[in-house]
C-alpha cells in the first residue's frame, strides 16, 4: 500500500518528495505491515505516522525508515525511554 502525504507538493518521483517505509505493529497480524508513504521530509513523515496511528485502532506502533536508516518509532516501536502512546500524539 502506498500513500501520499505530500499534498500540494510535486508528484511522486519529483524533487522534494521521498518515499518512507513504515513498519506497522498491527494487532491483527503476527508480522509487521509494510506501508510506503510519500512525504516531503521527516516532519511530514512524522505527521503521517501520527495520523495513521490515530486513525486505526488496530495499529499499536509504527517505525519509519528512509534509505536504510531508522528515523523514529512510535507506540510499541518507540525506544523504551521515549515511548509514546498513540492517544498522546494529537
Amino acid at each position: 500500500m502506498s500513500m501520499n502525504f505530500a499534498q500540494g507538493e510535486p508528484p511522486v518521483g519529483q524533487a522534494g518528495v521521498s518515499t518512507f517505509e513504515f513498519f506497522v505493529d498491527d494487532a491483527r497480524y503476527s508480522v509487521p505491515t509494510l506501508l510506503m508513504v510519500d512525504a516531503r521530509d521527516e516532519d511530514g513523515a512524522l505527521h503521517a505516522a501520527k495520523r495513521l496511528l490515530d486513525d486505526n485502532g488496530h495499529y499499536r506502533g509504527l517505525e519509519a525508515w528512509l534509505n536504510g536508516e531508522r528515523l523514529f518509532g512510535l507506540g510499541s516501536y518507540a525506544d523504551p525511554e521515549t515511548r509514546i502512546t498513540p492517544h498522546l500524539l494529537r
